[in-house]
């Protein structure tokens, strides 16, 4: 590690009474002085005394800061005598140095210190007080206060060169060196408080908020916390300006000592700044995260009704409108909520309704997400209604679909331009703590919404073991989030919610021996590949087979076919026709596909023929009849045609790369061998869902029941079952358009029908649909993440429901949907944890690896 080299100046400065600015610059800034310790190394005997000035002339070289970064980071520099007779003649202590040394050579600082009470004979190794003072140098303070309007670029980074100034200037308001190298627990706390003020009419203990009476044009009752909420939301759209002279959370202002000149430090986009910052408008909005099925979309419509948007005088492009944009399998669930309980228009923005030229005539435009993402590019944003407006108040439903913040779809969604945002979801948090930033991205909420603040401030001190990180967000999101569950009491302790009660089992499932050999035989194998790679360290190489490893023990779980359904003549077809695409991509010489994204679509191809495998990024299902671009991903034929319109050419919606109509490639297509009417059979599953459905029948014969899994193919598996048990069913997947979609769910809900059981995909079913005909759940397989899993349970389980309801957790006894059960629980850990300020004991993120080895352990450790 370098270290700052001492220089002895000349013995006629030795009486300064205070250090000198350098001398080649007119105008530094001494920006404060610190005590530590420094190291002679050499005999100094009569030469410093108290009071002697001693000199650093490390500078960088006029080549600019490109030279100073690689400087900063290579080898000493070679100091030894200077002009004037002076001598090196020690160093400062390597923790000083840390701090210094990337400033120095970047030439953003210069330093000069004074020895204090030196002893009278000084030799080598002799160890001294010294007071440092730090000048700043004007090109520490050339950076551009960012705008606000930073619409969908991504966040402004911290510049790696000025990023050591932060700590030093806490060393320079008193903190001890420790303290000053290390992220301080107090800046988050002080930025959250701050935050927290700037929302003192928020009332943080949501029980107590008034409730506001709903205008008469909505045509429903609201229940009491749900006038809570609307007042909440009424409060959270009347946020003005800060007030003026006060800062936003992220900055600071410190002052320069000799002359109290005022100066701003923003430690979240490293920007100081002799100007002080404008102020910025406070984010208009918050997070609507009460628990699935208590209402958050009638709360939304008495919104509407009771704040209905006005345009600005003389602002054009503004629609006085609110966009709600949600899954494509909620659009008509909104439509028919609005139009039922309220006098507002309603335009549906999507497919052949699409009508860019449509501007006054609607309340509320509702579109998906896979509309939103497909817009997302500059030739289509310039066009659409969506990004060429501003709305009065944007409305993203199950708006977890942003959590990703890389994904096209989060992105096309940070772009829009609105006065108010709200963001509805009953799992703000699924899988860590990035799910929220996405969030705050969305609101603008700064400088959370700037990942590296996020970064810094959240994230790494939670994955370095820091849980107290969780309290200190559970107080930074009480103004921004209003979270209540079922189970919450009102001021007088009474439920808020008072739902017929729910049955809720997990019904541990036997294999057959048939079926536990085949499991066992896969199990083995797995873990031994497994082994494999950890004793070649190239797991984290190797997800996409690890992946595809822990698929292929929960598909052997829920039926044999799944694994064995592939003879090996149809193998060898599948994964020829892998080949051909695989190879087609390779030869693109374009560089828009990486070789490790090549390795795992190839590996995803190949292993699994399962179209839930993978994802199309338009309409978010599983892709149907799937194509690829050159640039190697994937979508449905249907939303690739509805990307190209009439053109041959358009950007790809994950990468932007330009790609052409004529150049896309078909995808693999899934060849089973098992004619289903000849050879079909029970699975231990199949038999538990049959048994289950006769003995809810024989309870009550008018009953319907919801099956849920994550296989479309075992669906099919599951209709077979049916049929021979004499079941009238239907089936919501993500294969039927949205026509046929809303056809099925009108039907289901239809109190005549004979069809008493809804096969549903878990990635369409599971999702805001409202299914309280239905007062039986049955989860055939276990998703990785609790949320959705609970989301699905909330279909049937919500507001309107008048039944018991009856819930069946298919496990495999013995297997590795037992450990993925134990799994889930940590998740829930984490999210109760931010959400309800409880705290969080496992610290120690690395136990990832122990938690993906502990899949594969014996059920007899």
């Amino acid at each position: 590690m370098e270290t700052v080299d001492l220089t002895a100046a000349s013995s006629d400065s030795d009486d300064r009474p205070i250090a000198p600015g350098p001398a080649k610059l007119a105008a530094p800034k001494r920006l404060g002085s610190f005590q530590t310790r420094g190291t002679f190394l050499t005999k100094c005997v009569g030469r410093v005394v108290h009071g002697t000035w001693l000199e650093f002339p490390m500078r960088a070289k006029k080549a600019g800061v490109e030279h100073a970064r690689k400087k900063a980071s290579g080898p000493p520099l070679p100091l030894g005598h200077h002009p004037r007779n002076r001598l090196e003649v020690g160093k400062l202590d390597l923790a000083s140095s840390r701090l210094l040394l990337p400033l120095l050579k970047s030439g953003l600082i210069e330093i000069s210190a004074c020895v204090v009470f030196p002893p009278a004979n000084i030799s080598t190794f002799t160890s001294v007080d010294v007071v440092v003072h730090v000048w700043a140098l004007p090109a520490l303070f050339e950076s551009k206060v960012a705008n606000d309007d930073r619409g969908d670029d991504d966040d402004i980074e911290q510049d790696p060169v000025k990023a050591p100034i932060f700590p030093l200037l806490r060393l320079l308001a008193g903190a001890n060196i420790a303290d000053a190298l290390k992220p301080t627990r107090a800046q988050v706390e002080r930025s959250a408080l701050r935050l927290a003020s700037l929302y003192d009419s928020i009332d943080t203990e949501h029980r107590t908020l008034p409730e506001a009476e709903p205008p008469a044009s909505l045509r429903c009752q609201l229940r009491p916390y749900q006038k809570q909420a609307l007042e909440w939301m009424l409060r959270r759209e009347n946020r003005e300006m800060l007030p003026i002279g006060q800062l936003g959370p992220e900055w600071e202002t410190r002052t320069f000592p000799d002359d109290g000149l005022r100066y701003y430090a923003n430690s979240s986009t490293t920007v100081l700044t002799l100007q002080r910052p404008e102020s910025r408008p406070v984010s208009c909005g918050g997070i609507l995260g009460d628990e699935m099925g208590m209402g958050k979309t009638i709360e939304a419509i008495a919104l509407m009704c009771s704040k209905p948007g006005v345009k600005p005088p003389g602002c054009t492009g503004y629609l006085a409108a609110t966009l709600v944009v949600c899954p494509m399998s909620l659009l008509a669930q909104w439509r028919d909520e609005i139009e039922r309980h309220s006098d507002l228009v309603v335009s549906i923005y999507y497919g052949s309704d699409r009508n860019d030229d449509r501007r006054d005539n609607f309340d509320v435009l509702i579109t998906t997400y896979g509309v939103l993402a497909s817009g997302y590019n500059q030739a289509k944003r310039e066009e659409s209604i969506i990004f060429t407006s501003t709305w009065d108040r944007v409305i993203l439903d199950e708006a977890h679909h942003i959590k990703n913040r890389t994904t096209l779809t989060a992105k096309a969604a940070f772009a829009l331009h609105a006065r108010a945002r709200f963001a509805l979801t009953g799992t703000p948090i699924q899988n860590n703590l990035h799910d929220l930033h996405s969030l705050f991205r969305f609101l603008r909420e700064d400088p959370w919404s700037r990942i590296s603040w996020w970064n810094s401030q959240i994230q790494n001190p939670f994955e370095q073991g820091d849980t107290a990180v969780l309290q200190r967000l559970g107080t930074i999101l009480q103004p921004l989030l209003l979270r209540r569950c079922k189970t919450s009491k009102d001021a007088n302790g009474k439920p808020l919610l008072n739902l017929p009660p729910r049955d809720e089992r997990v019904v541990k499932i036997v294999l057959s021996p048939e079926e536990r050999a085949l499991y066992d035989a896969l199990f083995l194998r797995s873990r031994e590949q497994l082994q494999g790679l950890l004793r070649s360290k190239a797991l984290s190489k190797q997800c996409a087979n690890v992946l595809e490893m822990i698929m292929r023990l929960r598909q052997a779980c829920s039926h044999p076919f799944l694994v064995r359904g592939y003879s090996s003549d149809a193998e060898k077809q599948q994964a020829s026709s892998a080949s051909r695409l695989i190879r087609t991509l390779t030869k693109a010489d374009d560089g828009t596909c990486s070789k490790e994204y090549i390795e795992e679509l190839s590996t995803a191809l190949k292993a699994s023929a399962d179209e839930n495998a993978l994802e199309c990024p338009m309409c978010l299902d599983p892709p149907a009849d799937p194509v690829f671009s050159r640039c190697g991903h994937i979508m449905c034929r249907d939303c690739s045609d509805s990307l190209f319109g009439k053109s041959s050419r358009a950007a790809c919606p994950i990468c932007r790369t330009i790609i052409y109509r004529s150049q896309l490639l078909s995808g693999v297509a899934p060849v089973c061998d098992i004619d289903l009417d000849q050879e079909w059979t029970h699975s231990a599953k199949t038999r538990q869902l049959v048994a289950e459905l006769e003995a809810f029948r024989a309870a009550d014969p008018s009953c319907k029941t919801v099956v849920f899994s994550q296989w479309t193919s075992m669906l099919d598996l599951v209709e077979k079952a049916l049929a021979a048990g004499n079941h009238r069913f239907l089936r919501l997947d993500g294969k039927l358009s949205q026509r046929n979609r809303e056809a099925v769910l009108e039907e289901f809900c239809n109190p005549d029908t004979e069809a008493r059981v809804l096969l549903c995909s878990l990635r369409v079913g599971g999702v805001g649909l409202n299914l309280v005909t239905a007062s039986n759940v049955i989860l055939l397989d276990i998703w990785w993440n609790p949320a959705v899993d609970a989301q699905a349970i909330d279909r049937v389980h919500r507001i309107g429901q008048l039944k018991n309801v009856n819930v069946r957790r298919f496990v495999v006894a013995r297997s590795i949907e037992e450990r993925i059960l134990e799994l889930q629980n940590k998740k829930l850990a984490i999210a109760q944890g931010v959400l309800h300020h409880d705290d969080y004991d496992d610290n120690d993120l690395s136990e990832r690896l122990h938690d993906l080895m502990g899949l594969f352990e014996d059920f007899d450790q």
